[in-house]
């Protein structure tokens, strides 16, 4: 968490020069300017803008405040620990990117997509069995998430468990016909399997959805493409 508490200190560096200079103002007789201390949503709100314009060293700062020193039942705390795992993930720091998601999860168990986050981040630090772990537990309370399922069938297709890997991904098809990866996920446990025929079939599925997409796609694209004027009728001979 090192990094995690550099990121607070400019923050608080900010804050103690504001009280020095109200100090300084009151030694030498001058009436102090009131400080307004923001609020734990302003701040939040502050971590969001800045992620926007993409300053994630101040987003960082805004979210470590939040975390460290609002009130423990702010609606927000959750949200700036979710804010600072997913930074974390896409920074490639699995570990602070698991405790961050971890400490989502502690404050809200009921939260399904910070539970397949922290299995994400288990399974890319290479915990593969905690990865497992917190994704059955996930599946055997929400069986209808299919991003679950099919992560399921990876993390065992990687293991050889194919039987597990192909339970799963035939699930995570029946929960979406139309996932042309789950299709190519399934495939592939098949081939691995020696189920030669049935990969044969799943990939051709998989590449007409994937067709089907890219064509609905494309269309959409010119349906929303401004249209050329109409040309005009040639004017009659008089």
């Amino acid at each position: 968490m090192r990094g995690v508490h550099r990121a607070v200190l400019p923050v608080c560096l900010a804050a103690a020069v504001v009280c020095l200079g109200a100090l300084s103002a009151c030694t030498k007789g001058e009436k102090p300017e009131a400080v307004k201390i923001p609020t734990v949503h302003e701040v939040f709100v502050q971590g969001v803008e800045a992620l926007q314009r993409n300053d994630v060293d101040q987003a960082v700062k805004a979210f470590t405040l939040i975390v460290e020193k609002s009130v423990p039942d702010a609606p927000e705390r959750p949200l700036a620990y979710l804010y600072l795992a997913q930074i974390a993930y896409r920074s490639g720091n699995m570990e602070m990117a698991v405790r961050n998601y971890e400490a989502v999860v502690k404050l809200k168990p009921d939260f399904p997509q910070a539970r397949l986050s922290l299995g994400n981040a288990y399974f890319a630090g290479g915990k593969v069995d905690e990865a497992i772990a917190t994704w059955e537990q996930l599946v055997h309370d929400q069986p209808n998430l299919a991003s679950a399922h099919n992560n399921l069938g990876i993390a065992y297709m990687d293991q050889g468990k194919l039987d597990q890997a192909i339970a799963h991904l035939e699930q995570t098809i029946a929960l979406t016909p139309d996932n042309y990866r789950a299709h190519e996920n399934l495939a592939d446990a098949y081939r691995k399997k020696g189920m030669t025929a049935e990969a044969e079939t799943t990939e051709r599925k998989a590449q007409a959805i994937k067709a089907n997409a890219l064509a609905q796609a494309q269309a959409r694209e010119g349906a929303s493409a401004p249209q050329a004027p109409a040309p005009e009728a040639p004017a009659k001979a008089p």
